[in-house]
Protein backbone atom coordinates (compact mmCIF):
# COMPACT_ATOMS: atom_id res chain seq x y z
CA UNK A 1 0.00 0.00 0.00
CA UNK A 2 1.24 3.35 -0.93
CA UNK A 3 2.28 5.62 1.93
CA UNK A 4 2.44 8.69 -0.24
CA UNK A 5 0.71 11.93 1.27
CA UNK A 6 1.03 10.62 4.71
CA UNK A 7 3.33 12.13 7.62
CA UNK A 8 4.23 10.80 11.02
CA UNK A 9 4.07 14.11 13.12
CA UNK A 10 3.78 12.64 16.73
CA UNK A 11 5.72 13.87 19.31
CA UNK A 12 8.32 10.74 19.40
CA UNK A 13 9.53 10.77 15.67
CA UNK A 14 9.86 14.72 16.28
CA UNK A 15 12.26 13.98 19.31
CA UNK A 16 14.00 11.70 17.16
CA UNK A 17 14.50 13.91 14.73
CA UNK A 18 16.17 16.35 17.15
CA UNK A 19 18.29 14.22 18.58
CA UNK A 20 19.95 12.89 16.05
CA UNK A 21 20.62 15.89 15.03
CA UNK A 22 21.09 18.01 18.33
CA UNK A 23 23.14 15.28 19.47
CA UNK A 24 24.66 15.35 23.32
CA UNK A 25 21.31 17.47 24.48
CA UNK A 26 18.83 15.80 27.02
CA UNK A 27 15.68 14.24 26.30
CA UNK A 28 14.33 16.80 28.85
CA UNK A 29 15.88 19.78 26.71
CA UNK A 30 14.49 18.46 23.89
CA UNK A 31 11.21 18.16 24.31
CA UNK A 32 11.28 21.70 26.00
CA UNK A 33 12.87 22.99 22.74
CA UNK A 34 9.56 21.14 20.73
CA UNK A 35 6.84 22.66 23.15
CA UNK A 36 8.48 26.48 23.02
CA UNK A 37 8.19 26.02 19.24
CA UNK A 38 4.67 24.63 18.87
CA UNK A 39 5.62 21.33 17.79
CA UNK A 40 7.84 22.61 15.00
CA UNK A 41 11.12 20.64 14.47
CA UNK A 42 12.70 23.00 12.03
CA UNK A 43 11.82 26.02 14.54
CA UNK A 44 13.27 24.29 17.04
CA UNK A 45 16.65 23.37 15.42
CA UNK A 46 16.66 27.13 14.58
CA UNK A 47 15.98 28.32 18.82
CA UNK A 48 19.05 25.96 19.67
CA UNK A 49 21.29 27.42 17.23
CA UNK A 50 21.27 30.58 19.48
CA UNK A 51 22.64 28.34 22.18
CA UNK A 52 26.04 27.16 22.52
CA UNK A 53 26.34 23.43 20.92
CA UNK A 54 29.47 21.35 19.82
CA UNK A 55 31.99 19.54 22.11
CA UNK A 56 33.96 21.69 24.54
CA UNK A 57 36.80 23.34 23.24
CA UNK A 58 40.44 21.27 24.58
CA UNK A 59 42.31 25.16 25.48
CA UNK A 60 39.15 26.70 27.43
CA UNK A 61 36.92 24.23 28.38
CA UNK A 62 34.06 25.57 26.89
CA UNK A 63 31.00 25.32 24.49
CA UNK A 64 31.95 26.53 20.95
CA UNK A 65 29.29 28.77 20.01
CA UNK A 66 28.00 27.90 16.53
CA UNK A 67 25.76 28.66 13.65
CA UNK A 68 23.20 26.23 12.67
CA UNK A 69 25.15 26.35 9.23
CA UNK A 70 28.19 24.63 10.98
CA UNK A 71 26.04 22.27 12.28
CA UNK A 72 25.34 20.68 9.18
CA UNK A 73 28.21 21.60 7.40
CA UNK A 74 27.48 23.67 5.52
CA UNK A 75 29.60 26.90 4.27
CA UNK A 76 31.08 28.97 7.58
CA UNK A 77 28.84 31.82 9.24
CA UNK A 78 29.15 34.82 7.63
CA UNK A 79 30.11 37.94 10.26
CA UNK A 80 28.12 39.60 12.28
CA UNK A 81 26.30 42.46 9.73
CA UNK A 82 26.90 45.83 10.23
CA UNK A 83 24.40 48.50 11.15
CA UNK A 84 21.68 49.85 9.18
CA UNK A 85 23.04 53.05 9.86
CA UNK A 86 26.76 52.15 9.05
CA UNK A 87 25.47 50.18 5.90
CA UNK A 88 23.54 53.43 4.84
CA UNK A 89 26.06 55.92 5.44
CA UNK A 90 27.70 57.05 2.19
CA UNK A 91 24.97 54.47 0.27
CA UNK A 92 22.76 56.03 -2.30
CA UNK A 93 18.82 57.01 -1.64
CA UNK A 94 18.29 53.34 -3.30
CA UNK A 95 20.22 51.47 -0.90
CA UNK A 96 18.75 53.04 2.02
CA UNK A 97 15.08 52.83 1.10
CA UNK A 98 15.86 48.97 0.33
CA UNK A 99 17.13 48.96 3.65
CA UNK A 100 13.83 50.80 5.50
CA UNK A 101 11.61 48.33 3.84
CA UNK A 102 13.74 45.00 4.37
CA UNK A 103 13.73 46.29 8.25
CA UNK A 104 10.04 46.80 8.03
CA UNK A 105 9.10 43.35 6.85
CA UNK A 106 11.29 41.92 9.10
CA UNK A 107 9.30 43.95 12.04
CA UNK A 108 6.11 42.80 10.19
CA UNK A 109 7.09 39.07 10.32
CA UNK A 110 8.47 39.47 13.94
CA UNK A 111 4.89 40.62 15.09
CA UNK A 112 3.11 37.40 12.85
CA UNK A 113 5.46 35.32 14.73
CA UNK A 114 3.24 36.58 18.23
CA UNK A 115 -0.20 35.09 17.93
CA UNK A 116 -3.01 37.02 17.95
CA UNK A 117 -4.91 37.21 21.59
CA UNK A 118 -8.27 36.71 21.05
CA UNK A 119 -10.86 37.51 24.07
CA UNK A 120 -13.99 37.70 22.99
CA UNK A 121 -15.87 34.16 22.13
CA UNK A 122 -17.43 35.86 19.54
CA UNK A 123 -13.85 36.81 17.98
CA UNK A 124 -12.99 33.45 18.69
CA UNK A 125 -16.21 31.68 16.55
CA UNK A 126 -14.96 33.97 13.61
CA UNK A 127 -11.38 32.78 13.50
CA UNK A 128 -11.62 28.99 14.26
CA UNK A 129 -14.08 26.41 14.72
CA UNK A 130 -14.51 26.98 18.23
CA UNK A 131 -17.07 28.39 21.06
CA UNK A 132 -16.41 29.40 23.82
CA UNK A 133 -18.74 29.31 26.83
CA UNK A 134 -17.87 31.39 30.47
CA UNK A 135 -19.46 30.83 33.83
CA UNK A 136 -20.52 27.27 32.49
CA UNK A 137 -21.81 25.32 35.61
CA UNK A 138 -23.18 26.32 38.44
CA UNK A 139 -20.26 27.86 40.67
CA UNK A 140 -21.30 25.30 43.86
CA UNK A 141 -20.65 22.32 41.02
CA UNK A 142 -16.93 23.93 39.75
CA UNK A 143 -16.28 24.17 43.02
CA UNK A 144 -16.66 20.59 44.26
CA UNK A 145 -15.93 18.83 40.67
CA UNK A 146 -12.59 21.16 41.14
CA UNK A 147 -11.96 19.70 44.53
CA UNK A 148 -12.85 16.09 43.96
CA UNK A 149 -10.43 16.09 40.69
CA UNK A 150 -7.60 18.29 42.39
CA UNK A 151 -7.65 14.94 45.22
CA UNK A 152 -7.78 11.99 42.55
CA UNK A 153 -5.15 14.00 40.51
CA UNK A 154 -2.59 12.97 43.45
CA UNK A 155 -2.94 9.27 41.63
CA UNK A 156 -2.57 10.50 37.87
CA UNK A 157 0.41 9.53 35.46
CA UNK A 158 2.11 11.15 32.87
CA UNK A 159 2.24 9.81 29.26
CA UNK A 160 5.56 7.74 28.75
CA UNK A 161 7.18 6.98 25.81
CA UNK A 162 10.44 5.88 24.37
CA UNK A 163 13.40 8.01 23.00
CA UNK A 164 15.60 5.18 21.95
CA UNK A 165 16.92 3.71 24.77
CA UNK A 166 15.68 6.35 27.32
CA UNK A 167 11.60 6.60 28.92
CA UNK A 168 10.50 10.16 28.63
CA UNK A 169 7.36 11.57 29.97
CA UNK A 170 4.95 14.03 29.37
CA UNK A 171 5.46 17.59 31.40
CA UNK A 172 1.55 16.91 32.47
CA UNK A 173 -0.54 14.30 34.06
CA UNK A 174 -3.51 12.63 33.02
CA UNK A 175 -6.38 10.32 33.17
CA UNK A 176 -9.18 8.29 31.67
CA UNK A 177 -12.71 7.98 32.78
CA UNK A 178 -15.41 6.13 31.65
CA UNK A 179 -19.45 6.20 31.99
CA UNK A 180 -19.95 2.46 31.41
CA UNK A 181 -19.00 0.20 33.65
CA UNK A 182 -19.07 -2.22 31.16
CA UNK A 183 -15.91 -0.42 29.11
CA UNK A 184 -13.75 -1.17 32.16
CA UNK A 185 -13.03 -4.86 30.98
CA UNK A 186 -14.97 -5.12 27.53
CA UNK A 187 -13.65 -1.59 25.33
CA UNK A 188 -9.65 -2.77 24.98
CA UNK A 189 -8.95 0.89 25.03
CA UNK A 190 -5.39 1.86 23.87
CA UNK A 191 -3.12 4.67 23.02
CA UNK A 192 0.27 4.78 21.51
CA UNK A 193 -0.35 0.83 20.38
CA UNK A 194 -0.07 0.29 24.43
CA UNK A 195 -3.75 -0.66 26.60
CA UNK A 196 -4.41 2.46 28.77
CA UNK A 197 -3.24 1.08 31.79
CA UNK A 198 -5.43 3.35 34.40
CA UNK A 199 -9.36 3.48 32.92
CA UNK A 200 -11.76 4.73 35.62
CA UNK A 201 -15.21 5.32 36.46
CA UNK A 202 -16.60 9.13 36.39
CA UNK A 203 -16.71 10.03 39.82
CA UNK A 204 -20.13 11.69 40.88
CA UNK A 205 -19.09 15.12 39.89
CA UNK A 206 -18.16 14.52 36.82
CA UNK A 207 -21.04 12.59 35.99
CA UNK A 208 -23.01 15.52 37.39
CA UNK A 209 -21.36 17.61 34.89
CA UNK A 210 -21.96 15.49 31.90
CA UNK A 211 -25.76 16.79 31.34
CA UNK A 212 -25.05 20.19 31.32
CA UNK A 213 -22.26 19.46 28.89
CA UNK A 214 -24.95 17.13 27.06
CA UNK A 215 -27.34 19.58 27.02
CA UNK A 216 -25.08 22.97 25.75
CA UNK A 217 -23.27 20.82 22.69
CA UNK A 218 -25.96 19.97 21.09
CA UNK A 219 -28.07 23.28 21.57
CA UNK A 220 -25.19 24.95 19.38
CA UNK A 221 -24.86 21.84 17.08
CA UNK A 222 -28.55 22.60 16.48
CA UNK A 223 -27.27 26.02 15.53
CA UNK A 224 -24.23 25.01 13.19
CA UNK A 225 -24.18 23.50 9.36
CA UNK A 226 -23.76 19.44 10.47
CA UNK A 227 -20.32 18.43 8.21
CA UNK A 228 -19.98 15.25 6.33
CA UNK A 229 -20.00 11.98 9.10
CA UNK A 230 -20.95 14.50 11.96
CA UNK A 231 -22.71 13.12 14.58
CA UNK A 232 -26.19 15.23 13.97
CA UNK A 233 -27.52 17.71 16.98
CA UNK A 234 -29.78 15.82 19.53
CA UNK A 235 -27.48 12.70 19.34
CA UNK A 236 -24.29 14.09 20.45
CA UNK A 237 -23.63 11.95 23.96
CA UNK A 238 -20.13 11.85 25.07
CA UNK A 239 -19.25 8.49 27.45
CA UNK A 240 -15.64 8.75 28.54
CA UNK A 241 -13.57 11.76 29.78
CA UNK A 242 -9.80 12.89 29.41
CA UNK A 243 -8.34 14.49 32.28
CA UNK A 244 -4.96 16.46 32.19
CA UNK A 245 -3.48 18.28 35.09
CA UNK A 246 -1.53 21.28 34.71
CA UNK A 247 0.40 21.71 37.84
CA UNK A 248 2.18 24.87 37.45
CA UNK A 249 3.74 27.14 35.36
CA UNK A 250 5.95 25.03 32.85
CA UNK A 251 3.57 22.46 33.00
CA UNK A 252 2.27 21.96 29.53
CA UNK A 253 1.41 20.15 26.01
CA UNK A 254 2.57 20.94 22.79
CA UNK A 255 0.68 21.27 19.42
CA UNK A 256 -1.45 18.48 18.31
CA UNK A 257 -4.34 17.31 17.00
CA UNK A 258 -6.54 14.98 19.15
CA UNK A 259 -6.65 11.39 17.77
CA UNK A 260 -9.78 9.77 16.22
CA UNK A 261 -9.63 6.19 16.75
CA UNK A 262 -12.61 5.74 18.62
CA UNK A 263 -14.16 9.22 17.84
CA UNK A 264 -14.19 8.86 14.15
CA UNK A 265 -13.95 11.49 11.58
CA UNK A 266 -15.31 15.39 11.85
CA UNK A 267 -15.89 14.83 15.79
CA UNK A 268 -16.97 17.19 18.44
CA UNK A 269 -14.84 17.62 22.00
CA UNK A 270 -15.75 19.50 24.86
CA UNK A 271 -13.66 20.71 27.05
CA UNK A 272 -14.01 21.90 30.17
CA UNK A 273 -11.54 24.19 32.22
CA UNK A 274 -11.38 24.60 36.39
CA UNK A 275 -8.34 26.43 38.17
CA UNK A 276 -6.24 28.43 37.18
CA UNK A 277 -6.25 30.49 34.04
CA UNK A 278 -4.13 29.19 31.14
CA UNK A 279 -2.77 29.99 27.53
CA UNK A 280 -4.73 28.08 24.93
CA UNK A 281 -3.09 28.42 21.52
CA UNK A 282 -4.98 27.02 18.14
CA UNK A 283 -2.76 27.33 14.69
CA UNK A 284 -4.25 26.45 11.50
CA UNK A 285 -1.94 23.59 9.33
CA UNK A 286 -1.31 24.75 5.83
CA UNK A 287 -0.64 21.86 3.45
CA UNK A 288 1.88 21.92 0.50
CA UNK A 289 4.10 24.88 2.46
CA UNK A 290 7.31 24.82 4.38
CA UNK A 291 6.61 24.57 7.89
CA UNK A 292 2.93 23.59 7.35
CA UNK A 293 2.34 23.52 11.35
CA UNK A 294 3.95 26.84 11.80
CA UNK A 295 2.97 28.72 8.44
CA UNK A 296 -0.66 30.57 9.74
CA UNK A 297 -0.31 32.97 12.90
CA UNK A 298 -1.71 31.45 16.53
CA UNK A 299 -4.49 32.31 18.15
CA UNK A 300 -4.34 32.74 22.18
CA UNK A 301 -7.10 32.63 24.29
CA UNK A 302 -7.23 32.63 27.68
CA UNK A 303 -9.51 29.62 29.01
CA UNK A 304 -10.83 30.92 32.82
CA UNK A 305 -12.15 28.83 35.71
CA UNK A 306 -15.24 27.41 34.96
CA UNK A 307 -15.19 27.58 31.13
CA UNK A 308 -16.21 25.10 28.49
CA UNK A 309 -14.49 25.22 25.33
CA UNK A 310 -15.93 23.80 22.13
CA UNK A 311 -14.18 22.10 19.24
CA UNK A 312 -16.43 21.68 16.22
CA UNK A 313 -15.17 19.91 13.36
CA UNK A 314 -13.20 20.10 11.26
CA UNK A 315 -10.64 21.12 14.46
CA UNK A 316 -8.85 18.01 14.26
CA UNK A 317 -8.51 17.60 10.79
CA UNK A 318 -7.14 20.97 10.21
CA UNK A 319 -5.86 22.63 13.33
CA UNK A 320 -3.14 22.19 16.21
CA UNK A 321 -3.96 23.01 19.74
CA UNK A 322 -1.78 23.26 22.34
CA UNK A 323 -1.38 24.70 26.14
CA UNK A 324 1.83 26.84 26.48
CA UNK A 325 4.00 26.87 29.29
CA UNK A 326 3.73 30.00 31.52
CA UNK A 327 6.06 33.02 32.63
CA UNK A 328 4.09 33.63 35.65
CA UNK A 329 0.38 32.75 36.87
CA UNK A 330 -2.22 34.91 38.58
CA UNK A 331 -3.46 31.72 41.63
CA UNK A 332 -6.85 30.33 41.34
CA UNK A 333 -8.23 30.68 45.54
CA UNK A 334 -9.01 26.67 45.33
CA UNK A 335 -6.19 25.08 43.03
CA UNK A 336 -3.60 27.49 43.59
CA UNK A 337 -1.10 27.93 40.15
CA UNK A 338 -2.85 24.15 38.80
CA UNK A 339 -5.11 23.60 36.16
CA UNK A 340 -7.67 20.78 35.34
CA UNK A 341 -8.88 20.49 31.71
CA UNK A 342 -11.87 17.66 31.31
CA UNK A 343 -12.67 16.77 27.96
CA UNK A 344 -15.41 15.05 27.12
CA UNK A 345 -16.09 12.91 23.41
CA UNK A 346 -18.33 10.40 22.30
CA UNK A 347 -16.42 7.41 21.51
CA UNK A 348 -18.64 5.69 18.55
CA UNK A 349 -19.66 2.48 19.15
CA UNK A 350 -18.25 0.97 15.07
CA UNK A 351 -15.23 2.42 16.38
CA UNK A 352 -14.64 0.66 19.72
CA UNK A 353 -13.21 -2.73 20.50
CA UNK A 354 -13.63 -5.87 20.67
CA UNK A 355 -16.21 -5.60 18.04
CA UNK A 356 -15.41 -1.90 16.02
CA UNK A 357 -12.41 -0.12 15.28
CA UNK A 358 -9.77 -1.67 12.69
CA UNK A 359 -6.70 -3.82 13.62
CA UNK A 360 -3.34 -4.20 12.07
CA UNK A 361 -0.81 -6.48 11.38
CA UNK A 362 0.48 -6.43 14.93
CA UNK A 363 -2.85 -6.85 15.93
CA UNK A 364 -3.21 -3.88 18.40
CA UNK A 365 -6.01 -1.10 17.49
CA UNK A 366 -5.17 1.05 14.16
CA UNK A 367 -5.37 4.63 14.52
CA UNK A 368 -6.88 6.73 12.58
CA UNK A 369 -5.48 9.78 11.39
CA UNK A 370 -5.51 12.87 8.75
CA UNK A 371 -3.29 14.02 6.76
CA UNK A 372 -2.77 17.16 7.36
CA UNK A 373 0.37 18.74 5.60
CA UNK A 374 0.45 17.07 2.00
CA UNK A 375 -1.56 19.29 -0.52
CA UNK A 376 -2.46 16.42 -2.52
CA UNK A 377 -3.95 14.02 -0.31
CA UNK A 378 -4.95 16.80 2.80
CA UNK A 379 -8.28 15.94 4.36
CA UNK A 380 -8.54 12.56 3.88
CA UNK A 381 -8.27 10.04 6.92
CA UNK A 382 -6.58 7.26 7.09
CA UNK A 383 -5.85 4.14 9.17
CA UNK A 384 -1.89 3.68 10.34
CA UNK A 385 0.24 1.01 12.80
CA UNK A 386 0.33 2.72 16.14
CA UNK A 387 2.80 0.01 17.41
CA UNK A 388 5.65 2.16 19.24
CA UNK A 389 8.36 -0.36 19.56
CA UNK A 390 7.88 -2.56 16.27
CA UNK A 391 5.62 -1.14 13.57
CA UNK A 392 4.37 -3.48 11.00
CA UNK A 393 3.41 -0.71 8.71
CA UNK A 394 0.28 -0.89 8.13
CA UNK A 395 -1.95 1.73 6.17
CA UNK A 396 -5.36 2.03 4.52
CA UNK A 397 -7.37 4.36 3.21
CA UNK A 398 -10.45 5.09 5.77
CA UNK A 399 -13.40 4.75 4.34
CA UNK A 400 -16.90 5.47 6.26
CA UNK A 401 -20.69 5.08 6.09
CA UNK A 402 -23.23 8.08 5.30
CA UNK A 403 -23.31 8.47 8.90
CA UNK A 404 -19.35 8.16 9.84
CA UNK A 405 -19.75 4.90 11.11
CA UNK A 406 -17.59 2.22 10.15
CA UNK A 407 -18.90 -0.15 7.82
Amino acid sequence: MEYEGVEEDDTDTKLAILASILTGTLPEELLELLLQADGSVAKAIENHSDTYVGRPSTTTGKRKLLDIRDHFGGPPSPKRPKASSELVSGAGPNVASTLKWTESAESKKRAFDKPLHVYLPDHLESLAPCTLHLNFLPADLAKRLTLRLLDESKTWKSNQFKLFDKTVSSPHTTCFYVEDGKDLVSGGYSYNGKPIPDVRMFPPELAEAKPYVTALVNKILSQRERMQYQVPAGEWEPNVAFTNLYAGAHQSVGAHADQLTYLGPHCVIASLSLGVEREFRIRKTTPGVKNADTAARALSVHLPHNSLLIMHPPMQETYKHAIHPARTLTPHPIAGTSRINITYRMYRKSYVPPDGGKKCKCGVTAVLKTVMKQEKTAGRWCWMCDHRDKPCGFFEWAEFGESGELH
